[in-house]
């Protein structure tokens, strides 16, 4: 699950988080009844659960209660979806899913990528290295943004899990096999591992997976002495991090690269070698005089600049 990882990069203090956000088994949505900063809410929502909903959203599940029976009928954010038999072979359309699903203890037959990435995250594969050589033949489906279908259909899925962001694209994906639409973002994340074990008939064992988690981080947060501050930062591949603290100032000019001298201002020494090339001397007579012009170093982004825009 997601927090694993979190709890791997950042140990007592995502337990401090969770609690904080409400981390338990008992109630669902609800909204937050302190300040915007407390919340944590869906990308771009301006209202929405104070902590991340921990049972199933109304009307959605299966209408099996004992794990591994089949035909089993299941509601999720796109309608109503009856699998037959156990599935085999899954087809995840996020990363999410992914997690869920090797929480459970399934490699997946098929999954998308994020732009310019693997299929399968740094996190999960050190997480997970059991399944290492079941996650190397997973097909590649493309993107998560735009999901080729054609290498989709061409892995022989017998059910899709994806996200209500691609809702559009459930009834073509209910022609290739029976498909589950989970709500997807962070926030999402318990009942949508929830919805995922109905699925694949694992609901109960996503349940007591889920308490499990729950009864550790409060384990862990009532060993926190205090009542500490913490912060949590995102490090994508593609972005340096973010530090708590702004970066240095960009150099003043005093430490500009000048030719001749040293960045604090103080004539370098002469070299014993050789130039690397050599400047035409000064015609005879002629009263010029060259100057020297400054190369100034490119400042380091601004502190807006650098992680503001996220």
């Amino acid at each position: 699950m997601r927090v694993w990882k979190w709890k791997a990069a950042l140990g007592v203090s995502t337990v401090v988080i969770g609690l904080s956000t409400g981390c338990s088994s008992g109630s669902g949505s609800g909204t937050a009844a302190g300040a915007d900063g407390d919340r944590s809410l869906v990308a771009g929502a301006s209202e929405g659960p104070s902590a991340a909903p921990s049972t199933l959203a109304d009307g959605m599940g299966s209408d099996q209660e004992t794990d591994g029976v089949f035909p089993r009928t299941v509601d999720h954010f796109q309608g109503s979806t009856t699998i037959e038999a156990e599935p085999e072979k899954i087809a995840v359309l996020s990363t999410g899913q992914l997690d869920d699903l090797l929480s459970l203890g399934v490699v997946p037959t098929a999954s998308t990528r994020a732009d310019n990435a693997g299929l399968v995250p740094d996190y999960l594969t050190d997480t997970f290295p059991q399944y290492k050589s079941g996650l190397a033949a997973m097909t590649d489906a493309g993107t998560r943004q735009a999901p080729n279908l054609e290498s989709l259909a061409a892995a022989g899925p017998d059910l899709i899990l994806v996200n209500d962001s691609l809702g559009d694209l459930y009834p073509k994906l209910s022609k290739i096999a029976p498909t589950v639409v989970t709500a997807g973002q962070g926030v999402n994340w318990k009942r949508d591992l929830l919805l995922v074990g109905d699925a694949i008939g694992k609901g109960r064992a996503a349940r007591q997976l889920l308490d499990d988690i729950v009864e550790d981080a409060q384990t862990k947060g009532a060993a926190v002495a205090g009542d500490p501050t913490v912060s949590m930062g995102v490090s994508p591949r593609t972005a340096p991090a973010c530090s708590v603290s702004p970066p240095s100032p960009a150099p003043s000019p005093s430490t500009w690269d000048w030719p001749g001298r040293s960045r604090s201002g103080s004539p370098r020494s002469r070299r014993t070698s050789a130039p690397r090339r050599s400047t035409p001397p000064t015609p005879t007579g002629s009263s010029t005089r060259s100057r020297a012009t400054p190369r100034r170093r490119t400042p380091p982004l601004s502190w807006p600049d650098r992680c503001g825009s996220r």
